[in-house]
């Protein structure tokens, strides 16, 4: 394989960090880790709840990871994100094993071919809630670029469309300390947030800024996700099974993984200590749990770039009742619809006064 030095790229640290390898089709990043991932952009969107995606269809499980990906340009357009990332899995008889059917499997040389068409399958699907775009070449560069960047930096896209992660990071300055990580001067602040509250409630605030608003969920099946939350959870409350059962009761639901959410912003040195004040008090304000990290920052950063799913892996287990919590949507429910004329028909009361004794003929 050819040096990057061959593609007028200089090395640095940043993409011992990235796993982005190269276009392999128009819409496809294969990884160095031969994983894959692709991006749809949609529309913020409201729903019913008996109108999400089908669970059967797109059980998700080990080895496919999920990145809702919020991305606001100061002053300017937001947009919303989708990627999809799959991990294949290998049997000890060179069987991938992991793909989203129950008992099949495919063999490696198929596995490019089968993603493709699987995440086409999805798009078609999530086009039924909300208007759609598998994103190609140039678009799907962009988000990459701003992902890394945060708007600071913008790659054209180049004939030859591989080592994407020294040629994304390439023209980016990077600088890091023990607890801090600067971005072209500027210092990234990444809050975790730990509630699913009072978030998009920023949005408006936060018009005048770039900013990156992220969720990861490494996926597991409900059998694995079960099989995880028992071995994490096996020292809680062990001679209080009433107990125990209520914490975990509903732990494990239709769709399960490590969930993590992260705000991420770049500021200036002389505004740093302001523009965070400003932050933690408007979360503060609207109910959401956060840390602002600092021990964690260059690990958590990692974990927010589409196809890192290695960096930042806290359990336990997530789970959700729909695919449609993770996205940037409005879930209904519907309210129940009743004949008004039969619920008052239902409410008479009978009287055993003869009506007619009290009238004057």
């Amino acid at each position: 394989m050819a040096s990057i030095s061959d593609f007028g790229l200089k090395s640095t640290d940043v993409e011992e960090h990235l796993p982005w390898g190269g276009l392999v089709r128009p819409n496809v990043v294969k990884q160095k880790d031969n994983s894959y991932f692709s991006i749809i952009k949609y529309k913020p969107f409201r729903i019913y709840e008996d109108e999400t995606l089908d669970a059967g269809r797109w059980s998700f499980k080990r080895g496919w990871v999920l990145w809702n990906e919020h991305q606001h340009i100061k002053d300017g357009e937001s947009n919303d994100y989708l990627v999809i990332c799959w991990n294949p899995f290998h049997s000890v008889t060179n069987k991938t094993i992991n793909i989203l059917a129950e008992k099949k499997v495919t063999i490696p040389e198929r596995e490019l071919a089968y993603f493709e068409h699987m995440v086409k399958s999805f798009a078609d699907d999530f086009s039924r809630i909300s208007e759609v775009e598998l994103i190609e070449y140039q678009e799907l560069l962009d988000v990459l670029s701003f992902s890394l960047s945060l708007g600071e930096s913008k790659l054209e896209m180049p004939e030859v469309p591989l080592y994407l992660d020294a040629l994304i990071a390439n023209d980016i300055v990077f600088r890091s300390t023990s607890n801090n990580f600067y971005i072209n001067h500027k210092k990234l602040l990444a809050i975790s947030i730990h509630s699913i509250m009072g978030i998009k409630e920023l949005y408006p605030l936060l018009k005048h800024v770039s900013f990156r608003h992220n969720k990861r969920f490494i996926c597991f099946s409900k059998q694995q996700a079960v099989r995880q939350l028992k071995e994490y959870s096996k020292l809680w409350f062990p001679k209080r099974k009433v107990i125990r059962e209520m914490v975990l009761g509903d732990m494990v639901r239709t769709y399960n993984g490590y969930y993590s959410e992260t705000l991420l912003f770049l500021v200036n040195k002389e505004n740093e200590k302001k523009f965070s004040d400003y932050i933690i008090s408007n979360l503060k304000k609207y109910g959401a749990a956060f840390t602002n990290e600092s021990f964690s920052l260059k690990n958590v950063f990692w974990s927010t770039m589409p196809g890192l799913f290695l960096a930042n892996i806290r359990p336990p287990v997530q789970g959700f009742d729909n695919l449609e919590s993770l996205l940037n949507c409005q879930i209904k429910k519907r309210k129940d619809e009743k004949d008004i004329l039969e619920e008052a028909m239902n409410r008479k009361i009978e009287t055993p006064v003869d009506v007619e004794a009290y009238i004057n003929v």
